[in-house]
Parts: C-alpha cells; sequence; structure tokens
C-alpha cells in the first residue's frame, strides 16, 4: 500500500470518527430529555447507588443511534454489517424495555441469545478454531463453532453489562477494547472492521463527556449490553476473518476482553458458593472491593 492510499484510509477513518463523535454529542442531550419525559432515570435507592439525585439512563440509546446513523451514510451493507445491523436492533430493543420494565434475567438472556444467533447466520461469522494456545496445532471447532460463538458472545455481552457501575468504567474499557481492535484491524488491514471499530469509538468518546464523573448521564442495560454486543462481533470477526499474512489469534482477543470476563466469572462463582443466584446483585465486583478499601472514584 503507497502513501496516497493510506492518506485516503486515514482521511475516511478520520471522517467516520468525527461524524459518529459528534453525533453521539447531539444525541445525547435529547436522549436525556427523553429519558426525563418517559421517566426513565436511575435513583439512588440502595447501598450500592453511587449518585445522589436521579440520573438519565438512555445514554446507550445515544450511542447506539449515532453509531446506526454513520453505519448507514459510510458503510457498503456487506453480510457482516448486515448481520450487525440486525442483532443490534434485538440487543438495542431489549435494552430498552429493560431500562423501562426491568425485565428478567432469563428474559433478557433469552433476547441476547436471538440477536447473536441472528448474527452469526447473517454474516456467516462464527469462531472455527481457538489457534493454536498450547503449540500443538489449531484447535479446530468443527460442528461447535456455532454453539461456542453464541455462548462467547452472549457471555461477554453479559459480562460488560454487569461491569458497569461506576461513572465512565463500562465505556472506559469499551474504548481501551477499540483502540486494541482498531490495531489488530490495520495490521491485517481488515479495512471494515477497521471502519466499525472507529464509528463506535467516536460514539464512546461522545458518551464519555456526559459519562465522565460525576456523571451527567448513564448509558443503562441498553447502552452496557450494545457495547458487549458490539465488542463481541468485532472479536469474533478480527479473528475468523483476515485474509493477510499476519493472524490475530483468539487467545490475544481475550486477553483484550478479560477483565470483565474474569472479574464476573469471580463474583458469579462467589454467589454460588454462598447460595445466591448468580444475577443477584451485591457489592462484590472488582470495582466494589476497590472503592470498599478507600480507593476515590476516579482513581478505581
Amino acid at each position: 500500500m503507497n502513501s496516497p492510499d493510506q492518506l485516503m484510509i486515514f482521511y475516511l477513518l478520520g471522517s467516520f470518527f468525527i461524524m459518529s463523535f459528534v453525533l453521539a454529542l447531539f444525541i445525547m442531550p435529547l436522549s436525556s430529555k427523553i429519558a426525563t419525559y418517559f421517566k426513565i432515570v436511575d435513583h439512588p435507592d440502595n447501598s450500592r447507588k453511587l449518585h445522589r439525585s436521579p440520573v438519565s439512563r438512555l445514554g446507550g440509546l445515544a450511542i447506539s443511534l449515532s453509531v446506526f446513523i454513520t453505519i448507514i451514510m459510510t458503510q457498503k451493507q456487506s453480510s457482516f454489517i448486515q448481520g450487525f445491523l440486525v442483532g443490534m436492533a434485538i440487543i438495542v430493543l431489549v435494552g430498552l424495555i429493560d431500562d423501562k420494565k426491568s425485565i428478567t434475567p432469563l428474559c433478557k438472556f433469552v433476547f441476547e441469545v436471538v440477536a447473536v444467533v441472528f448474527f452469526v447466520v447473517i454474516s456467516g461469522i462464527k469462531l472455527k478454531t481457538f489457534g493454536n494456545i498450547f503449540g500443538l496445532g489449531q484447535i479446530q471447532l468443527g460442528y461447535f463453532s456455532f454453539i461456542v460463538t453464541v455462548f462467547a458472545m452472549v457471555g461477554f455481552t453479559n459480562s460488560l453489562n454487569l461491569a458497569d457501575g461506576l461513572d465512565g468504567l463500562a465505556a472506559g474499557i469499551s474504548v481501551i477494547v477499540c483502540l486494541f481492535f482498531i490495531l489488530f484491524a490495520y495490521s491485517t488491514q481488515q479495512w471494515g472492521i477497521l471502519s466499525l471499530g472507529m464509528i463506535l469509538l467516536g460514539s464512546l468518546i461522545g458518551f464519555l463527556r456526559y459519562n465522565s464523573h460525576p456523571a451527567q448521564l448513564f448509558m443503562g442495560d441498553t447502552g452496557s449490553l450494545f457495547l458487549g454486543y458490539a465488542l463481541s462481533a468485532l472479536a469474533v470477526a478480527i479473528t475468523q476473518c483476515s485474509k493477510f499474512q499476519v493472524n490475530i489469534q483468539p487467545i490475544t482477543v481475550l486477553w483484550v476482553l478479560s477483565l470483565p470476563v474474569i472479574d464476573t466469572l469471580i463474583v458469579m462463582t462467589s454467589r454460588l458458593i454462598k447460595g445466591k443466584k448468580p444475577f443477584s446483585p451485591d457489592r462484590t465486583h472488582l470495582h466494589h472491593r476497590l472503592l470498599d478499601r478507600g480507593i476515590s472514584h476516579a482513581n478505581t
């Protein structure tokens, strides 16, 4: 790739980022007004809540809308994009319902599975291999690839949803993951995935303008479910779609996603040992433990 080609790519990627960033900044205040009108706000009604006054919970709607509009205006409608958008519509819908009416974990889980199944079927992208983890050759998934892909994507979606417990935490984790994915996609010349990563990054930066401590706006389940779904879709695509001589191994991507995943596994295991339901709320997440040790909100 020569210099003019690189300059054109950087120009396009920059324009994708700026468009989603500006859209997010514009839509965020509108989503806050909509949340107030429909009473979709987070009240400080228990010991786990760290804010002292009601805060809008529709930041996730603004994130997803800015991503959706930018994709429609800038991206070719490939099978990957089509599958991503269909799954996104389902996951955002269930997030909105949950933010308004607080549906059961089982119902939410079923919708997450449906969203991921639509993504995998339409896009045709799934985990076919775990890579050469043990140095003994590629671990092929074969007939289990579909089930493993759905399980992995739904699992990460829930782990990021559960990690959304502090101002800027889930969005901050997502920004870091996006930066790694952008680097991975660029190194393997996966331009469609790279474009989607830049679009998602722009909307997240726009959201953090309102979500940094003290937050004026929360992403709600709409945002955390969408981000978990979007990042897991990018993760699967990055490891399976490269036609370049350099491949990103699934284990590499897993390390990038590991913080919310490990935290969720530890918390759920602890709850089960204590005889509690795995999705029952408490203050045992890593960020709660750090706060309880006297570390400030910003440092946590």
